[in-house]
C-alpha cells in the first residue's frame, strides 16, 4: 500500500468532509478583482491581516491600486507554482534596549 492510499483510508477514518469536484474546480480557479476587492472591502479597519502590519484600511485605501497588482501577483504564483523568491526575504532590524537599573 502506497502513502496516498493510507493517507485516504486515515482520511475516511477521521469522517471529514470531502470536496466535491465542483467544490474543488471552484478553489483552484484563478482569482477575480471583483474577489478581491469583496475581501478588501470586509476587512476590519483596525486589524491587521499578519506580520506586515498593513491594517484593513491601508487595503481599502488604496484597493484601487492595489487590486490590480494582487490579481498580477496571484497570476504569476498560479503560473509559476510557487510564490516569489520575494515572498522569503526578510528584513530584520536589532533594537537595542536600554538597561534597566
Amino acid at each position: 500500500m502506497d502513502n496516498l492510499e493510507e493517507t485516504e483510508k486515515f482520511l475516511e477514518k477521521c469522517g471529514l468532509l470531502r470536496l466535491n469536484q465542483e467544490e474543488v474546480e471552484n478553489i483552484n480557479r484563478p482569482a477575480t478583482s471583483t474577489e478581491i476587492e469583496t475581501v478588501t472591502q470586509n476587512l476590519l479597519k483596525n486589524k491587521s491581516l499578519g506580520t506586515n502590519d498593513f491594517p484593513g484600511e491601508f487595503y481599502q485605501t488604496f484597493r484601487e491600486e492595489l487590486i490590480l497588482n494582487l490579481l498580477k501577483l496571484f497570476q504569476k504564483i498560479s503560473d509559476e507554482g510557487k510564490p516569489p523568491n520575494s515572498f522569503y526575504m526578510a528584513a530584520i532590524t536589532l533594537i537595542i534596549k536600554p538597561k534597566v537599573p
